[in-house]
């Protein structure tokens, strides 16, 4: 039985590539991707654990943008990451090229990274102190075979929400 299985994937190689799995991304949008400057302290639940990271948003932002603080958490980070321009890909006889970004000058995001999958996601955001968006989301999750069909799938989510006062 065993090498029946096999024989049905002998046309069929996976791929080499590697992937991130069991991620949740949550990127946090503010009108015209401008955020004001000073220091964002965000308080994130996660199925009942919490955690708080901040991010000191200079004026200017940084073209390259900015790496946030969550303490002593490893299962979090927190950036202020550049919107991009997505370059469709391109395929020739099999072959395919793509996959870049430019970024948007003056185009900023907020990327809350947790490295688990957590079935709820608490979000309160302040700006020097004062609070600025309060929610509760449920992180949509997908699972896809990245490698090829039988080569084993990855389960990653994400969730994106407007900051009406970033």
């Amino acid at each position: 039985m065993a090498s029946a299985a096999c024989s049905a994937f002998a046309s069929h190689s996976c791929g080499l590539v590697a992937y991130v799995c069991d991620q949740t991304t949550i990127t946090l949008q503010s009108p015209n991707d401008a955020w004001t400057a000073g220091t964002y302290g965000l308080a994130v639940t996660m199925d009942g654990t919490s955690a708080q990271c901040s991010v000191q948003m200079p004026d200017p932002p940084a073209a390259g943008g900015v790496q946030g603080n969550c303490g002593s958490n490893t299962n979090l980070t927190l950036a202020l990451t550049t919107v991009d321009t997505a370059h469709p890909i391109v395929c020739n006889g099999g072959a395919c090229q793509g996959m870049s970004a430019t970024p948007i000058p003056g185009h900023f995001q907020l990327t809350l990274g947790i490295r688990s999958l957590p079935t709820e996601v608490g979000l309160n955001l302040s700006l020097n102190g004062n609070a600025v968006m309060s929610e509760t989301i449920v992180p949509k999750t997908t699972t896809d075979e990245p490698n090829g069909e039988g080569c084993g799938t990855c389960t990653n989510a994400s969730a994106t929400v407007s900051v009406a006062g970033g």
